[in-house]
């Protein structure tokens, strides 16, 4: 089965952002959750859509589609995070069985940027352009590591033509 990462700021689709960016640094898009469901929607139907599980932002938008349209759904939560049933229990660096609800640990999030990095055949991200999405970027940048394919969307410049000749090119090269 071919697993796609879908990843992405919390801030993305967020219509607050607009707001709270606009008097600092002039007009910022924070993009529409419907790029989200867009992409998912493009996505063969047997494909596996893996996130982050952040309720918030682009992984909460991933869950809420990917379930909406009845889509084969992964997780990896930060460790700290409780186990839910979507979560995957082996880590596919170590092999090792992972234990959710550890002691909060800030390296937890980039532990399972590099999970999803590693498990992935390839990696999309949504973020707000303009913003800085450390945790977004850090993801892109392991599953470069692993020789992932990567697409990046920016808020404001998603198209779905785009979209799905990113979706085309991985099928093909599936």
């Amino acid at each position: 089965m071919v697993r796609v990462g879908i990843v992405g700021s919390r801030k993305y689709g967020n219509p607050l952002l607009r707001h709270d960016y606009e008097e600092a640094r002039g007009h910022v898009d924070p993009g529409d959750a419907r790029d989200v469901e867009s992409f998912v929607l493009l996505l063969p139907k047997n494909w596996e859509i893996v996130s982050g599980a952040q309720p918030k932002g682009v992984d909460g938008f991933v869950k809420m589609y990917a379930e909406k349209h009845d889509r084969v759904y992964k997780e990896f939560p930060p460790d700290h995070y409780p186990e839910s049933p979507s979560s995957i229990t082996i880590c596919p660096i170590t092999n090792q069985h992972i234990v959710y609800g550890s002691v909060y640990n800030d390296n937890y999030y980039k532990i399972r940027n590099a999970r999803i990095a590693a498990y992935c055949d390839f990696v999309s991200a949504f973020v707000v352009k303009g913003v800085e999405s450390r945790g977004t970027m850090n993801t892109v940048a392991n599953a470069r590591n692993f020789g992932r394919p990567v697409h990046i969307f920016e808020s404001g410049n998603y198209t779905e033509a785009e979209a799905r000749h990113v979706v085309e090119q991985w099928v093909s090269s599936s």
